[in-house]
């Protein structure tokens, strides 16, 4: 979030709920079966729960996914599982409080985990977490964001480089040796817990 904010645009330049569904029901005629709904910050919406309930309802839709920094999903989590939503993205780059405000400039740590919690409880589909890695900001906290999210992560049995698949090895082109090598430390932490977890 920029220090100054985001600038508010006036009611009247912004798309209707009816031009939105418009859209929507021109993508299916094309073809277009998985639709997601991002931002900004979607659930500020006050018709957000319309919004997803018509875009659900739209022949050829077949999933609704919804991407959202998780706040407002205590309030609204049950509302748009009832509305046809299938699938919530919960934008979540840290878990330490101080770096969380630091990157929100507003929000609450806490705040963000009460919407990951309403999300798992009103029975989405897949809840998922997408976080942006920073180097040296949360590059270190991927194996705790993992485990909030270890059914759903999956890496290879192997940790070389030269063994991954080439989009895997295309990224590590990209990356100095010692970079690699922690993200080599940082998947095989992940793998571990995968392993326990399986165990238990």
């Amino acid at each position: 979030m920029p220090e100054e904010g985001v600038f508010k645009k006036a009611h009247s330049d912004m798309l209707t709920e009816e031009e939105m569904i418009q859209a929507v029901k021109a993508a299916a005629s094309l073809g277009i079966q998985k639709l997601r709904i991002t931002g900004g910050e979607p659930l500020v919406k006050k018709n957000i729960v319309s919004i997803c309930k018509n875009c659900a309802a739209v022949p050829g839709i077949r999933e609704v996914c919804i991407t959202t920094n998780g706040i407002l999903l205590p309030q609204y989590a049950a509302d748009l599982k009832t509305a046809g939503v299938t699938r919530v993205n919960l934008s979540l780059d840290t878990l330490d409080a101080q770096k969380y405000a630091s990157i929100t400039r507003w929000s609450s740590l806490d705040d963000a985990m009460a919407g990951l919690h309403a999300a798992l409880n009103a029975g989405f589909e897949k809840v998922k977490i997408n976080a942006v890695l920073i180097g040296s900001f949360n590059d270190e906290e991927v194996p705790k964001l993992a485990e909030l999210s270890l059914d759903a992560v999956a890496f290879p049995d192997s940790a070389s480089p030269n063994e991954l698949p080439k989009c895997v090895s295309d990224f590590f082109s990209g990356m100095s040796e010692s970079e690699a090598q922690k993200f080599i430390t940082i998947c095989e932490s992940i793998k571990g817990m995968q392993e326990k977890q399986k165990s238990q």
